[in-house]
C-alpha cells in the first residue's frame, strides 16, 4: 500500500509570520530592506578597491617604518640568568618563601605574611599569629603590592627640582646635618606622612634630642584624627577609643562606615559577625541603626536604617543625646538647648525615639559610633552619649596615645 505523505497544515504563527521585527522596514517588508538582506554587506564591501599590491606594499613598509620596526631602541632587551655562586639560605627554587611583615595605615599598622618567589613579593595575607591581627587583609593591603612594581613610582631624590644621585643626596643631608647640629635644628623642618610605626616614632625621638629646636611635622590628604582630637578634648588626655562590638547588643552608627573603611574594620568586622551569630550563650543577635547619607556597607548590614544628609548629622546627633537624656532624667536644660539647636530638621521622630529607648534599655551593652570625618562636636556628643549608655569598659575603652610635641 503505498502511503502519502502529507504536509502538516501550517499554523497560525506560520502565517502570521515572525512577532518581533528589527525595523519598521523589515515589518512593512520593504526593497531597501530586502536589498539590504540580499548584500548582507555595506556597499562597495564586495567590489575590490583600486590599489594594487605594489602600492599597498608601499603604504604598509612606511607604516612599519613609523612604529619603528628595525630600530634597535625598540628591540626586546638581552637579560642573562646567572646561577647562584654560593646558594643563599631558607631559598629553595621553585618554593616560595616567606616572611612576616607590617603594612602603615592610618591609626594602626596591618600585620602580614608575604610570600616572595624568587626574591619578589607576590601575594599578601594577614597574619592571625599577632595579637592585633585578624588573619584578614583589606583591600589596600592587597593592592599594596603592585607599588613595587609600579613603573611610575618615585625612585629619585630630588632637589630644586633636579634629581641627586645617591652620592650627591649623601653629601647633602650630611651639609645640612652639620649646619643645623650646632644651633639644635632652629630654622629647620621635616615635612612627613603621617605613619603609625613604633620604629619611626623611635627615631622622631632621637632626633628632638638631638635638634631639640627642629620642627617635625606630619601631614595627611585625608585625616582621620578627629575622634582623638575629640577624645582628649574630652578627657583632658590624648587617648583614643576602640570598640569591643562582642559585646555591643545595641549599636548606632552615625555615618561610620566601621565595617569597611575603618582603620579597625578588620578587627571590628570579625567582632560585629560574632556578635551576630546565634548561640546557646547568645541566644539573641545585636541589633544595628544605622544614619547615613550614602549607602554604605555598614548601612547595608543596619537592621534599621535612615537616610541623612551629612551636613544633618550633627542635628540628628543632637536629638538623639537629647532623646537619651530625657530617658535618663538628667540634665533637661542640655536636652532642651540640644532640641533648639536642631530645630527645623525635618527627620522621623519615632525613629529616633524607638532607637533611644532601644538602646538606653540595653544600657552597658549599646555603642555609639561617629565616622571619623563628622566634626568634633558629633564626636563629643558620641562620648556623652556612651557615658549615659555605661558603654566605657564595656563596649568602648581608651588607650593612652604619646603626646604631640
Amino acid at each position: 500500500m503505498k502511503k502519502i505523505l502529507k504536509h502538516p497544515e501550517p499554523t497560525e504563527s506560520d502565517l502570521k509570520g515572525p512577532h518581533y521585527w528589527r525595523s519598521l522596514d523589515e515589518l512593512a517588508e520593504t526593497e531597501g530592506f530586502k536589498e539590504f538582506l540580499h548584500r548582507e554587506f555595506p556597499e562597495g564591501a564586495s567590489e575590490l578597491a583600486g590599489v594594487n599590491r605594489r602600492s599597498f606594499m608601499k603604504v604598509m613598509s612606511a607604516s612599519f617604518a613609523f612604529a619603528g620596526i628595525g630600530l634597535a631602541g625598540c628591540r626586546r632587551p638581552e637579560k642573562y640568568v646567572m646561577p647562584y655562586s654560593k646558594q643563599p639560605e631558607e631559598i629553595i627554587h621553585g618554593k616560595p618563601l616567606y616572611y612576616a611583615s607590617a603594612m602603615p595605615h592610618l591609626n594602626d599598622p596591618v600585620p602580614l605574611v608575604v610570600e616572595s618567589n624568587g626574591g619578589r613579593p607576590t601575594k599578601i595575607e594577614g597574619n592571625d599569629l599577632i595579637k592585633s591581627g585578624t588573619g584578614g587583609t583589606s583591600q589596600y593591603a592587597q593592592a599594596s603590592i603592585l607599588n613595587l612594581y609600579d613603573p611610575d613610582r618615585s625612585k629619585k631624590t630630588v632637589l630644586k627640582g633636579r634629581a641627586l644621585s645617591e652620592a650627591q643626596r649623601a653629601d647633602y643631608l650630611a651639609s645640612v646635618a652639620k649646619k643645623y647640629s650646632g644651633n639644635g635644628g632652629e630654622g629647620l623642618a621635616f615635612l612627613a606622612e603621617g605613619i603609625p610605626s613604633v620604629t619611626r616614632s623611635a627615631q622622631i625621638e632621637q632626633l628632638r634630642k638631638k635638634l631639640p629646636k627642629a620642627i617635625w611635622a606630619e601631614y595627611d590628604a585625608v585625616d582621620p584624627s578627629n575622634p582623638d582630637k575629640a577624645a582628649a578634648a574630652v578627657m583632658g588626655k590624648p587617648v583614643r577609643a576602640i570598640y569591643d562590638f562582642t559585646k555591643a547588643d545595641r549599636i548606632l552608627s552615625l555615618e561610620a562606615d566601621f565595617l569597611y573603611s575603618d582603620p579597625n574594620h578588620l578587627q571590628y568586622t570579625k567582632d560585629f559577625s560574632k556578635a551576630r551569630r546565634v548561640e546557646d550563650a547568645h541566644p539573641e543577635m545585636n541589633r544595628l541603626y544605622a544614619a547615613e547619607s550614602y549607602y554604605s556597607v555598614t548601612g547595608g548590614m543596619a537592621d534599621h536604617r535612615l537616610r541623612v544628609a551629612s551636613d544633618n548629622i550633627p542635628a540628628f546627633t543632637s536629638l538623639v543625646a537629647a532623646a537619651l537624656l530625657d530617658l535618663a532624667g538628667i540634665a533637661p536644660d542640655s536636652a532642651a538647648s540640644l532640641r533648639d539647636s536642631a530645630a527645623g530638621l525635618d527627620v522621623d521622630a519615632r525613629w529616633i525615639e524607638e532607637c533611644a529607648k532601644d538602646l538606653y534599655e540595653h544600657r552597658g551593652h549599646a555603642l555609639v559610633v561617629a565616622g571619623p570625618h563628622q566634626s568634633l562636636g558629633v564626636h563629643a556628643l558620641a562620648i556623652a552619649m556612651n557615658e549615659i549608655l555605661q558603654a566605657q569598659g564595656s563596649t568602648v575603652k581608651y588607650i593612652n596615645l604619646p603626646k604631640s610635641t
